[in-house]
């Protein structure tokens, strides 16, 4: 996938593919993999590089933007196992942004147990790193009639800053989605 939008293209309502706030100011690349080597195994990638040659919000020079995803998936009847690799680097900051996320799923009966981590390591090139981390826990019962659903969960953290926070899933009600980043040191319970 191919992109060149100018800085002068304004399009309010456009739906093409973007990856900063507006559909302008870009030009880049993407290319996406997938493979399923068997019933229970699969394999995604997507890398892309952008080229952003005029200003934007809080960048006052030229940039470059590269990124890198890279996931396997592994499901056996109820057991479910994910492992995600996303490199970011930028030139307006000059900073490798590594993010690694496990997570595993297992259900049987009426329990269901889930654990789940994030790991981050941030390298700029002018001073020292900077690392975070986040694991979760949950246990939930459904209902014999699947109408009632009962869950916990806890959550511990350990961030240097607010750029090397973690991010965690977490049950929410039904058909919603929760999302929540984690920085300091300390726990959450649900």
């Amino acid at each position: 996938h191919l992109r060149y939008y100018d800085k002068r293209y304004i399009a309010t309502h456009a739906g093409s593919y973007s990856s900063a706030s507006a559909v302008a100011n870009q030009q880049g690349a993407v290319l996406s993999l997938l493979c399923r080597p068997g019933k229970v195994l699969q394999f995604t990638s997507m890398t892309s590089l952008v080229h952003y040659p005029w200003q934007r919000y809080r960048i006052d020079v030229p940039s470059t933007d590269f990124r890198q995803k890279t996931r396997a998936e592994w499901k056996w009847e109820r057991c479910s196992a994910s492992l995600q690799h996303n490199l970011n680097y930028s030139t307006a900051d000059r900073t490798f942004k590594h993010d690694i996320k496990i997570g595993g799923k297992c259900s049987a009966g009426l329990l269901e147990l889930a654990l789940r981590s994030d790991l981050v390591a941030l390298r700029p090139s002018e001073s020292e790193g900077e690392n975070g981390f986040a694991l979760a826990g949950d246990i939930s019962w459904k209902g014999t009639q699947k109408r009632l659903r009962l869950a916990a969960g806890a959550t511990y953290y350990d961030a240097d800053s607010y750029d090397s926070r973690a991010y965690i899933y977490e049950n929410d009600l039904p058909g919603s989605f929760s999302s929540h980043f984690f920085y300091g040191r300390g726990a959450a319970y649900r």
